[in-house]
């Protein structure tokens, strides 16, 4: 626990802005969920018709993986906070729409008839009396939205939104217990203290007449009584106000001289990422926004493509393979690597800037002592007991034309008895435990070296050259053809052990994707 600690206090003000993020983001989507929820729940209550399509739609998205939700929002909503309130808020409804239908439900008919026998209209009827009744039902699901919400609003990060999801899944990819848990106990209490602020308002919006609590016979203490929770009502108010505008301004992007950076969630990219920004912020007179540690490298492309973002680094393979969709078999590094230029280029509108140096391949690695025992060499020699073996792939190996798909067709007869896709460094942490046999790899991970794993030679040549190197948005360009000369300042500098090296200082000495990417600038005399 003392490595936590020293963790924690190191990291102390990362932790907290994250928090804050978490905080306002998951606020907003519940705050949101409500807005929304209440108002159907009072029309399914009042029209019968409309209970299956709305608490049907609900029901879905509670049924639908959240993950599958947040990827059919970046198409429309794009990345940011925007879509994962979005997602979370869609999550957050079924509670509050079916709490809110069924307090109104359990209150009795002879309390309508006298409200009514009183004079009252349905409006009043509806705010002085159905919505106070039912209100104790209505928060219960209100807290359950709001405690789920804090645990589903881990997937922003996914999508550049920031939150705590960013120190959980990069404790994952990095194998940093104490990373995972500096953003999971904060999530954690975060949901409880959720629970108690919804109790809290539960009591303040509650009449006192229906607290339950006694009340005195004086009237001045009564009045005085009356006045008080009259405050604390102005005072809840305020707090969602301030909430919710909030949220609205932090999505507001503020004009000014800026480039924005995107990566995606693994250390070889967090670093190539800080070195990128590094140089722009180096080299000119632009701020840099840095959005790192996002999903795959599809989500960093679709945030460049539509203009959300301004600068990726990409690789050969991925951008001529998976992204262009162009044939693989046979093709020499150069002329992917102008086919890519070109393309990318006519289709997107996208600068592709020279290779940064080293080549970052997918390779196939075994346990030492699995090599032994069947003497494989090659992927060729694996074929023959593949079927008694179990492969754990990247998500993106697995489906991408140039993953497994593509081996299984050049290496015929490469059938596994389970395919079991990771991502990140539980790849290695399985593999090391025995839980698989055979891992996708990339040629520069350094967890090669820590697991003292064997990587096969691919000798029927299928796997394509992942060279690294920029890719600029064009109209950034035009406006500031600065930043293309900052990025052309490592052309060819990176080797393949430099490479290792820095994911080495990450992945195994836990030291900062962004110090290390600086140290390395600094030592080429680049910053």
């Amino acid at each position: 626990m003392t490595g936590f600690f020293d963790y924690v206090a190191a990291n102390a003000g990362q932790i907290l802005t994250l928090l804050g993020e978490h905080v306002q983001m998951t606020a907003v989507a519940v705050l949101v969920s409500i807005l929304v929820g209440v108002p159907l729940g009072i029309l399914i209550s009042r029209y019968g018709w409309l209970a299956r399509p709305v608490l049907g739609f609900a029901n879905i998205m509670q049924a639908l993986p959240s993950m599958a939700v947040l990827g059919f929002m970046i198409p429309l909503f794009g990345i940011g906070q925007k879509p994962a309130i979005l997602m979370v808020m869609l999550y957050a409804l079924l509670p509050i729409v079916k709490n809110t239908a069924t307090g109104l439900a359990g209150i009795s008919r002879e309390t309508l008839e006298v409200s009514r026998g009183i004079g009252m209209t349905e409006t009043q009827i509806l705010f002085r009396v159905q919505l106070p009744m039912a209100l104790p039902v209505i928060m219960a699901g209100v807290r359950i939205s709001a405690v789920n919400a804090v645990g589903l609003m881990t997937l922003a990060s996914y999508i550049g939104a920031g939150g705590l999801g960013y120190m959980i899944y990069s404790g994952v990819q990095m194998v940093d217990s104490n990373m995972i848990l500096a953003g999971a106990i904060p999530a954690c209490l975060l949901a409880l203290a959720m629970d108690k602020v919804f109790a809290w308002i539960e009591r303040a919006v509650t009449p006192i007449s229906l607290t339950g609590a006694d009340l005195p016979t004086d009237e001045a203490e009564l009045d005085k009584l009356r006045r008080g929770h009259r405050r604390t009502l102005w005072v809840v108010a305020a707090a969602l106000a301030v909430l919710l505008v909030g949220g609205t301004l932090s999505s507001v992007e503020l004009p000014g001289r800026k480039v924005s950076v995107t990566s995606a969630y693994y250390p070889e990219q967090m670093i190539l990422g800080n070195m990128a920004a590094d140089l722009i912020e180096a080299h000119t007179d632009l701020t840099v926004e840095r959005k790192l540690n996002m999903g795959g490298s599809d989500i960093c492309f679709s945030a460049l493509k539509n203009g959300e973002l301004d600068v990726q680094i990409g690789y050969t393979g991925t951008m001529y393979a998976s992204i262009l969709k162009q044939p693989v078999e046979g093709v020499t590094a150069q002329k992917a690597y102008d086919v890519t230029k070109q393309m990318f280029h006519d289709e997107y509108a996208l600068y592709v800037g020279s290779e940064w140096g080293f080549n970052n391949t997918y390779a196939l690695a075994v346990r030492r002592e699995t090599a032994e025992q069947y003497g494989l060499e090659t992927i060729s020699d694996l074929i023959a007991v593949s079927r008694d073996l179990t492969l754990s792939p990247t998500f993106e190996f697995a489906n991408r034309p140039d993953g497994l798909p593509g081996l299984q067709s050049v290496y015929s007869g490469l059938e596994f008895a389970q395919v079991v896709p990771m991502d990140g460094a539980l790849r290695y942490t399985a593999i090391d435990h025995r839980e698989c046999d055979v891992i996708v790899a990339y040629s520069t991970d350094s967890m090669i070296r820590t697991y003292d794993l064997v990587v096969l030679e691919d000798d029927r040549g299928y796997f394509l050259p992942y060279y690294a190197m920029p890719v600029v948005r064009e109209a950034v360009l035009e406006e500031h053809p600065e930043v293309a000369e900052a990025l052309e300042k490592l052309a060819g500098v990176i080797t393949d052990g430099d490479m290792v090296e820095m994911n080495y200082q990450v992945e195994n000495q836990g030291r900062k994707p962004e110090d290390v990417a600086r140290e390395y600038l600094q030592s080429k005399g680049l910053l």
